[in-house]
């Protein structure tokens, strides 16, 4: 799961490295949000890889504060510390925690994979930096936005 957050920082918001994170999905992985104005409910690695590499303004990063890792059930839960920065000047635009939990499955190779991701993100203040908001300058960000 480390290695799976460092990836997504480097290869999974460039349109020309997207392709590597298939290593870390199903074909049909499927996206669930539990927050009030997220990302719309995703099922296909494409569908959801296509909006993570959409918003060239900006990009995120996101680190590992905890993983909790039920093997038996291949479930992993992570609280991640979710930052976004300016693309150009790498300025720190928002800070704030993701939650998700991580449904896994092995392929045919027996590696593990992403099968389902249930989502919770932490809220913020009023008059903080609205994530949504940020990403949606980019159209086809945009239209992956379950409220627009």
């Amino acid at each position: 799961m480390k290695d799976y957050c460092e990836d997504f920082g480097k290869y999974a918001q460039n349109p020309e490295t997207v392709q590597r994170m298939h290593a870390y999905y199903t074909a049909d992985v499927e996206y669930v949000p539990y927050t009030a104005e997220a990302l719309a409910h995703m099922t296909g690695r494409d569908e959801f890889l296509h909006i993570m590499s959409s918003h060239p303004t900006v990009h995120e990063v996101i680190e590992p504060e905890e993983i909790i890792v039920d093997e038996k059930r291949k479930i992993a839960v992570l609280l991640l510390d979710a930052k976004l920065l300016d693309a150009k000047t790498n300025a720190l635009l928002g800070e704030k925690h993701y939650f998700p939990l991580y449904q896994l499955t092995a392929d045919e190779n027996e590696n593990l994979k992403i099968k389902k991701i249930l989502f919770w993100e932490e809220v913020l203040a009023p008059g903080s930096v609205d994530f949504g908001e940020i990403f949606k300058q980019n159209p086809e960000m945009k239209k992956g936005f379950s409220i627009q």
